[in-house]
């Protein structure tokens, strides 16, 4: 079995300052636009193409990089509290 791990995209946490979230609320940030579109880059490599699973932590950066792998990949994803 091959194990590769990937970090999320770029994050923005502009709106999680602006709400004045702090601690753990701080992990709601998403992806910047430019994140976005680095992850629809990343999901085009052809290594995915041999994944038979990907695995992501529940904060929402993490998520929408996986989100954008999947789509283009259609790989089973689980997310995973640690």
């Amino acid at each position: 079995m091959k194990v590769y791990l990937i970090r999320h995209s770029e994050p923005t946490y502009q709106q999680v300052t602006t709400a004045r979230l702090t601690g753990f609320g701080r992990e709601l940030g998403g992806l910047t636009d430019r994140g976005i579109m680095l992850a629809q880059q990343c999901a085009q490599q052809p290594l995915f193409a041999q994944v038979q699973l990907i695995l992501s932590s529940p904060y929402t950066r993490a998520l929408q990089t996986a989100l954008e792998i999947v789509r283009f990949n259609d790989i089973p994803l689980k997310v995973d509290r640690y």
